[in-house]
């Protein structure tokens, strides 16, 4: 019978021999209930210890887990914001805070915003530079340290019937009319030894139909400026002008030596007029 339920019994019946043996029966019943319920109260709280001790194992786990993810982010959001502004001046601590690593989460995103917005910035003003390039009378070529084209505008192909991809990385010179190479040999030596002095001068270049014309040309060198890095030539095509020139030119010749027969023709008649009568005649 179970202990405690028996001092019970002693205590206030004197014990259970007098008892008749249904009553007996019962609280046998009563006793095993008891006993019952000490076993369930013993396991529930072996239960609640083991599980207590795995919730705090768990809990540790947990924690070291997340102080470790905490200290990836934290290295992370350091190597990002480098990345992003090379020239921050913000002290990142080396111990882990969440504080200081909410304060750098907002940083980098302060950083991230300002790269988006710069980076939105650079698409408008490419777009409106390839605009302004693609749409310009000029055509424009980039030259490497080689003389060789790496870009060239769409006013190439108007120009000299070249679409740009046919004679991208083509040696400049091959275009040239061969009167003028020892010139374009010497001005284009002048240009790759003097940084950002530009120069202008008139050359004849062979276009896709075989026929050279005219262009005018101004070469600037950039080769030392990262964001360009080559040398950059802005030419308009000038054929008809040249050849307007050179017949105004031709035009002037004949009209001067029209004028100096003329000149010579009146001289002569008004010499004769001069001329006193001869006596005979008179």
């Amino acid at each position: 019978m179970n202990k405690l339920l028996k001092r019970q019994l002693s205590k206030y019946l004197g014990g259970t021999e007098n008892l008749p043996a249904e009553m007996q029966r019962f609280l046998q019943t009563v006793s095993d209930s008891y006993d019952h319920y000490e076993k369930d109260r013993r396991l529930l709280e072996r239960s609640i210890e083991i599980s207590s001790m795995e919730l705090k194992e768990l809990n540790g786990k947990l924690k070291r887990e997340t102080e470790e993810e905490s200290k990836e982010v934290y290295k992370q959001l350091k190597e990002s914001l480098v990345l992003i502004n090379q020239d921050n001046e913000e002290i990142i601590p080396s111990d882990l805070d969440y504080q200081k690593l909410s304060h750098l989460a907002g940083i980098v995103k302060s950083e991230t915003e300002k790269r988006r917005a710069a980076e939105i910035e650079l698409k408008n003003s490419e777009y409106r530079f390839r605009s302004l390039i693609e749409n310009s009378a000029d055509a424009i070529m980039i030259l490497n340290d080689k003389a060789e084209p790496v870009y060239l505008s769409t006013s190439v192909a108007r120009i000299l019937g070249y679409k740009p991809e046919d004679i991208i990385e083509t040696p400049i010179f091959s275009f040239f009319h061969p009167e003028h190479f020892n010139d374009l040999k010497q001005l284009f030596k002048k240009v790759y030894t003097n940084p950002e002095l530009t120069y202008t001068t008139e050359y004849r270049v062979c276009n896709k139909d075989g026929k050279y014309i005219w262009v005018e040309g101004t070469s600037t060198n950039l080769l030392h400026i990262q964001a360009v890095n080559g040398v950059v030539i802005n030419f308009r095509d000038i054929d008809d002008r040249k050849k307007a020139k050179d017949k105004l030119e031709a035009t002037n010749r004949e009209l001067t030596k029209s004028n100096s027969e003329l000149d010579k023709f009146v001289y002569s008649v008004s010499h004769d007029l001069r001329a006193p009568s001869h006596p005979c005649l008179g």
